[in-house]
């Protein structure tokens, strides 16, 4: 019947932690936007499943491959997918791909950073609705935009709200084939700017979700409260208080932190080399300073938690005539914050010794999201195979973007991956600065 009104239903899958939050979050709001953004002759139905879809042997999701069984087993009409894993094209991150036959899109949630985080998860998402519906998208009610038109490749940038975006189109090939299809034609957005990496950077981070890492330190803790309590009702720590100056303080501070990070980075083989990463040296750059930066943030929520703990018992269990006498002076509450403040960094040194007998599993996954730890130790049990059947992992200039071992005509040895890629990819990429 003519009157009868098209219902649609798009998938909303989200990688556990942040990704699946954020998706419950935006499934308020995008039912009810879409008619207005999209198409208002149609019933929008979003469908939030929190699952994580496996990795492929080189650390991806391989979306294209995967989508015609999402679509058949859930019965969608189109699937999105966020994850909070970074994507790299020839060293430029990947905000978002789509796969228009294969009527699939993902989106990495960390370039998009963390301020306004949900309004522009929420407006990329229509987008890449609208894009996949009709090949055009509406930004703030003016005309619509046409996203589709191959006259113009660069209209795709308009996928994400983000300025400074670059768009490029790269094929790649099927496990099997799709409608006579033998390749997926790939549509990217790439945000190659020094601001977008800044906010990739950010965004990584906050994936990582640095406040776990404390929780998970039990004996690093330990160590740390009982060092920074012997420092707190130590006499001698007392009168070194009350002579250091602050420079000086300022500076056992930041060593006491930075002590903790190198210590916590080093014991637990959170540092990656680049011959384990696609990407190479640049990747692993980005992927060991948003390590340092997670470590460092941690560290800096115990040093906290520590100093106010002995601050609030100094001041319960020293009596000011008592410390006054010891230091030979009238004394406020600015002394017991110096000797606090001493004490607190001694903890914390203490603490980066101790944290050596903490668990490493617990370590590392209180310290990456769940999919970068599960991407992780897919590389390090590579590696432990590599070691045991005595082959060294290929230098970096041996390797493709991907981490591949090149053959010694430049190709690939044995089968191909690469971002949201099946086995045996062919790639050719237009527009990417």
């Amino acid at each position: 019947m003519s009157g009868e009104r098209q219902t649609i239903t798009v998938g909303l899958m989200a990688d556990p932690g942040l990704p699946a939050e954020m998706a419950r979050k935006v499934n308020r709001s995008l039912p009810d936007l879409l008619p207005q953004r999209v198409d208002s002759e149609v019933d929008w139905v979003v469908d939030v499943v929190d699952e994580a879809l496996s990795l492929n042997e080189d650390g991806d999701v391989d979306l294209p491959n995967r989508a015609p069984d999402l679509l058949r087993s859930h019965g969608w009409d189109m699937v999105l997918y966020i994850t909070d894993l970074p994507r790299f094209e020839d060293n430029v991150p990947v905000v978002a791909e789509v796969a228009p036959a294969q009527r699939a899109a993902a989106l990495s949630l960390p370039t998009l950073g963390v301020l306004n985080l949900k309004k522009r998860v929420t407006e990329t998402l229509a987008r890449m609705v609208g894009h996949l519906h009709a090949g055009q998208i509406a930004t703030t009610g003016a005309i619509p935009t046409v996203t589709s038109d191959r006259d113009d490749p660069d209209a795709l940038k308009e996928l994400t709200p983000l300025e400074g975006t670059t768009s490029g189109t790269i094929r790649e090939e099927l496990a099997e084939p799709q409608a006579g299809d033998t390749h997926a034609e790939v549509e990217q957005i790439y945000s190659p700017t020094a601001l977008n990496k800044l906010r990739l950077l950010t965004g990584m981070v906050l994936s990582n979700r640095p406040g776990r890492l404390p929780l998970a330190m039990t004996k690093s803790g330990a160590a740390a409260a009982a060092a920074g309590a012997y420092g707190v009702f130590y006499g001698s720590i007392w009168v070194l208080s009350d002579v250091i100056v602050l420079p000086r303080q300022i500076f056992v501070t930041v060593l006491a932190i930075a002590l903790m990070t190198a210590w916590l980075i080093a014991t637990n083989g959170l540092w990656t080399r680049a011959k384990k990463r696609e990407g190479g040296r640049r990747w692993a750059a980005m992927d060991n300073t948003a390590t340092v930066v997670t470590v460092v943030t941690a560290a800096v929520m115990m040093y906290a938690t520590l100093f106010l703990m002995l601050f609030v018992a100094a001041l319960i269990l020293i009596p000011e005539h008592y410390l006054a006498g010891e230091l030979e002076h009238e004394v406020s509450w600015v002394d017991y914050l110096d000797l606090t403040w001493l004490a607190t960094s001694m903890g914390i040194m203490a603490g980066a010794v101790g944290s050596s007998f903490d668990d490493d599993d617990a370590i590392r996954d209180a310290t990456y999201s769940l999919r970068e730890s599960e991407r992780r130790s897919q590389f390090k049990q590579e590696q432990k195979e590599a070691d045991e059947q005595g082959n060294e992992p290929p230098p970096v200039d041996e390797v493709d973007r991907h981490g591949r071992r090149l053959g010694t005509a430049g190709t690939a040895d044995g089968e191909n991956a690469g971002h949201l890629t099946a086995p045996g990819t062919s790639q050719t990429s237009e527009g990417r600065s």
